[in-house]
């Protein structure tokens, strides 16, 4: 093929002799297979059945799908025994027979014809198409360039079927008839097309037909068998199978979601079909694009990536539009996929094997498709969609991981510089550090072990501060600090799904300076001044980290070190210094002084040291919680006002003794002021609303009088000044406060 458009000038010469009759029948037949496959679809999922399940979309695709492959590597063996014009034309009247018995399946409303129906279809069309493609060099001018002549068949029936499918769906659902009214008629005109045609070969195989049945079995026996022996074909053939299997899932999902929650005149089916096939066609045109841009390896995990993003952003808040962009954009990243894994496969397989090896691949990747549908068979609920889409998104994630690492690419890559730790030990290393950074989780209720707020945090420190190079220690970091934020914060996982990873990894990422910062200061020369260093300026890059992660839009101070001694009254008195950030700061302090003592190849001076430092703070603390003396409280300036309102006057609370009830119909409260029980009585103020009562402000400037000592010790006072609101539930104003004395 010529560079440019030049090859594609080619093509109007070419349509002008038997290639333009040739592909006017290839449009008429494949249009209508796409009539009459979208209203098998509505037969057999709304006409014959109650609706769209899992199981009868599942049966749809593996009639629509397996029989297309199971037959295509053995159709080249007939149709080269019998004539080939007379082979399209006698499968195409077969097709008129069969759409006409589907208007039979209406009538009887049995499945079982339609299955049948949809399989003889899709099979015969195989052979029609096998036919085509040995008969299109046959009508081209000898010398023709055949790649521009197969392009020109591809693209138009890639788009008759495609436009068949989107327009039948617009009326199907109203009268399936009508759709197997207008693929008979197509199959017809394709017929009367293909008699049009100049002989174009054929019957003139000398092997007997049971022979070459044999050896086609025999051949995609070999095919598999290179698929599963050599590595640089499986990994990108197990790479579009992978993502096959999980846009299946999507497909499926979208038909349900579809067909269930919304009144479409479309069915789900068709809907599905379009935004595959569209989003397909995008995809196509891009991957030349991307693979001349990039390196095609590179290319195959952000494939699964994107469609894990994709998957998530639509299983949030699972809406059509939702559904319907992020299948689209996993269908996109799936056929960049498949064009670049296609010609890796064709540099990567032997000639000799090749066609072989990609009628294996035919099969398997629409096996892919239908056992998707299997999968989803047990899963299916309506009400967990959106856990399904996020399962989804887990695959594909950890499936594109997997990928990545087995490629050796992104973000699996040397790198230069020191020579890392072998691969599988390394990530032991990391997945240590993801459980270890959760350790200090435990200091927190339940079980509350507050004594590892002080020691927590030891282990990761020294697990960091064994990695062999300063990007395997963030590593770690980052892994052990998005560990910690998942210990506590699990409980937020039926909520937002996979999001609490993203979560984990953005909060997470925080702590990471901190961590870094003690690495280098603790793992450097054991001097006094670096040691001094270590335990002031760590802890407070810890508590700096927690101080941004206690900003309101993130969920507030939640989790944070020094909340682990809510319950070390002798600790928990420095926060009333500095607050929580204070016992923060020590406890980070205290973890970076012990880790400091056990790093290893330490002088012992150094580890005594460290200890002595580390004991230091904690007695320290210690002693001024137990040593200070208890503040005294002081008696407030007012006491708040009594209101009345919400439930009835005088009737107990819930939970309320009976004599706190009469003395709140009294008007009368209990409290203790400096030490000393004290009755309180409550008295209204005039508000604004009332009329003033003679001798009240004399009244108003009285000092509270004492009434004598009631029994046990106190005294009965009376606070005056307080208004009461005439509306339930309304906020009492309260005069200027006066001492009470």
């Amino acid at each position: 093929m010529t560079r440019g458009p030049a090859g594609w000038r080619q093509a109007r010469p070419m349509l002008a002799g038997p290639l333009r009759t040739l592909v006017t029948g290839q449009i008429l037949g494949q249009g209508g297979d796409g009539f009459a496959q979208i209203a098998f679809a509505q037969v057999v999922l709304f006409e014959a059945g109650r609706g769209a399940t899992p199981w009868e979309i599942t049966k749809l695709l593996t009639v629509t799908l397996l029989p297309f492959s199971l037959v295509g590597p053995f159709a080249g063996v007939v149709i080269d025994r019998w004539d080939r014009r007379r082979t399209m034309v006698t499968v195409s009247l077969f097709r008129v027979v069969l759409v006409l018995l589907a208007l039979g399946v209406l009538v009887t409303d049995s499945q079982a014809p339609a299955y049948v129906g949809v399989v003889l279809l899709l099979s015969s069309s195989r052979f029609v198409l096998a036919a085509k493609g040995a008969a299109l060099p046959r009508t081209v001018p000898a010398g023709a360039d055949l790649v521009t002549a197969n392009a020109v068949s591809s693209v138009a029936g890639l788009l008759a079927a495609f436009l068949g499918a989107v327009v039948g769906s617009t009326f199907v659902a109203v009268a399936p008839a009508a759709g197997f009214v207008v693929a008979g008629t197509c199959y017809l005109g394709a017929a009367t097309r293909f008699r049009r045609l100049p002989p174009v070969g054929g019957g003139e195989a000398p092997a007997p037909l049971i022979a070459g049945l044999r050896r086609v079995t025999v051949e995609l026996v070999e095919g598999l068998t290179t698929v599963a022996t050599v590595p640089t074909v499986r990994r990108p053939l197990v790479a579009v199978w992978g993502h096959r299997f999980l846009l299946g899932a999507g497909f499926v999902v979208l038909v349900l979601i579809a067909d269930e929650r919304y009144s479409l005149e479309a069915p789900g089916y068709g809907l599905a079909l379009a935004v595959t096939g569209v989003a397909a066609f995008g995809g196509t045109v891009a991957a030349p694009v991307l693979a001349h841009r990039f390196r095609r390896r590179a290319l195959l995990p952000p494939a699964y990536l994107v469609s894990a993003l994709a998957a998530l952003l639509a299983g949030f808040r699972p809406s059509l539009v939702g559904l319907v962009a992020g299948l689209g954009a996993v269908a996109f990243a799936f056929q960049v996929l498949k064009v670049v894994v296609d010609a890796l496969v064709q540099d990567a397989a032997d000639d000799r094997v090749r066609g072989r090896v990609f009628a294996a691949y035919d099969v398997l990747y629409n096996v892919a498709f239908v056992v998707a549908g299997l999968a989803l068979v047990p899963l299916w609920e309506p009400e967990r969609d959106h856990l399904l889409l996020w399962w989804l998104a887990a695959g594909f994630a950890i499936g594109g991981l997997l990928l990545a690492r087995s490629l050796r690419t992104w973000p699996f890559e040397p790198h230069p510089g020191p020579a890392p730790a072998p691969g599988p030990r390394r990530w032991w290393w990391r997945a240590g550090a993801l459980v270890l950074g959760a350790l200090p989780a435990l200091a927190f209720p339940e079980p509350a072990l507050s004594w590892l707020g002080f020691v927590g945090v030891v282990p990761l420190l020294l697990l960091v501060a064994g990695a062999p190079s300063t990007r395997e220690a963030a590593w770690r970091a980052w892994l052990g600090a998005a560990g910690l934020v998942l210990a506590c914060t699990y409980w937020l996982i039926p909520n937002i799904g996979p999001f609490e990873l993203l979560l984990a990894a953005g909060l997470g990422a925080l702590l990471v300076p901190s961590v870094l910062l003690a690495r280098s200061l603790v793992t450097g020369p054991p001097t006094a001044s670096r040691l001094v260093l270590a335990v002031v300026l760590a802890p407070c890059a810890w508590v700096a980290a927690e101080y941004v992660r206690s900003w309101q839009s993130l969920g507030g101070p939640w989790a944070l070190l020094g909340a682990s001694q809510w319950n070390e009254r002798s600790v928990l008195a420095l926060a009333s210094l500095g607050g929580v950030w204070l016992v923060s700061l020590l406890l980070a302090a205290v973890n970076v002084a012990v880790a400091a003592a056990l790093v290893p190849r330490r002088p012992w001076r150094h580890r005594a040291a460290a200890l002595l430092v580390a004991g230091v703070l904690v007695a320290a603390s210690v002693a001024y919680g137990t040593l200070r003396p208890d503040p005294r409280p002081r008696a407030p300036s007012a006491w708040p006002a009594c209101s009345r309102g919400g439930p009835r006057a005088g009737a107990p609370l819930r939970g309320e003794p009976r004599g706190d009830a009469r003395a709140r119909r009294d008007g009368t409260r209990s409290r203790r002021v400096g030490g000393e029980q004290h009755r309180v009585r409550h008295r209204r103020a005039p508000g604004p609303h009332r009329p003033r009562r003679r001798g009240l402000p004399g009244r108003r400037g009285r000092r509270p009088r004492e009434r004598g000592r009631p029994e046990g010790g106190g005294r009965d006072l009376q606070v005056l000044g307080a208004r009461r609101s005439r509306r339930p539930g309304r906020t009492v104003r309260q005069d200027a406060p006066r001492p009470l004395r």
